[in-house]
């Protein structure tokens, strides 16, 4: 199985652990719909990644600062690669998903 086009790579500013992530998206509610509900993506757009980072967790926990990758193009060739960043809830960005599942392991510099 490949690896989605963009070759996309989660990093933090330490990058004490390192791993993998996998997640099916949700049948009713997926993140296209979220980005079509708000007028974010185009009819010539797909979404081609999905980064979501959230700060330091203190006592609360932050909102989480999504960037959604849009590609244009057929699903071999990315034409155009766009950017939109919106700002959710964790869970409201679990809730995208209908399962996630994130492997973490030390890393060994």
């Amino acid at each position: 199985m490949s690896r989605g086009q963009l070759e996309l790579i989660a990093r933090t500013r330490h990058n004490d652990f390192w791993g993998d992530a996998a997640a099916d998206h949700h049948d009713i509610k997926p993140i296209s719909r979220i980005l079509e509900e708000r007028s974010l993506i185009r009819d010539s757009e797909h979404v081609g990644g999905v980064r979501c980072m959230v700060g330091e967790v203190d006592d609360e926990v932050p909102p989480a600062s999504v960037t959604v990758y849009l590609v244009s193009g057929s699903a071999g060739s990315a034409e155009e690669v766009r950017e939109v960043r919106l700002e959710m809830e964790v869970v409201e960005f679990f809730r995208l998903f209908k399962q996630f599942a994130i492997v973490l392991e030390p890393f060994a510099a």
